[in-house]
């Protein structure tokens, strides 16, 4: 075998990885582009942080129950008043 042999063979090898790359990112993605596959992963990590500031958010965004007498008070973003009244 001459080393031209040899290169077209590990060209050849190559090229059916390559496309066995691409059938895979296709099967599992729908898509083998790479600019459709970058802003995949530019949209997740833009959820994952929008993610993490609503968690944070939450977590300062606290909800504080108060009982005055008849009725129910519950303070947060937006403040709820419950009113208990007694049925015949």
């Amino acid at each position: 075998m001459t080393n031209m042999e040899l290169e077209d063979g590990g060209l050849e090898a190559q090229l059916n990885l390559l496309y066995a790359d691409r059938e895979r990112l296709e099967s599992e993605l729908g898509t083998s582009d790479p600019d459709e596959l970058v802003e995949m992963v530019r949209s997740l990590e833009a959820q994952l942080q929008d993610l993490y500031r609503e968690k944070e958010s939450a977590a300062d965004n606290r909800l504080e129950v108060q009982i005055e007498g008849n009725k129910v008070i519950i303070y947060g973003p937006d403040s709820i008043q419950i009113r208990k009244k007694k049925i015949d």
